[in-house]
């Protein structure tokens, strides 16, 4: 494994504790809170399709 695509698993990582740590604050009822998720949700796609490349 590289050591770019090592980086992208420890981004993954962080966006997902990122995401815990938002639906703790609120419930994705509340706008910010969705918002906080469906930003660290899209940097969680934007990483898994680049491992590899």
């Amino acid at each position: 494994m590289s050591r770019r695509d090592r980086q992208r698993l420890h981004d993954i990582q962080a966006a997902s504790d990122a995401i815990d740590g938002h639906v703790r604050r609120g419930d994705l009822m509340d706008g910010l809170v969705f918002d906080a998720v469906r930003v660290q949700l899209n940097e969680i796609g934007e990483e898994t399709t680049a491992i590899g490349h």
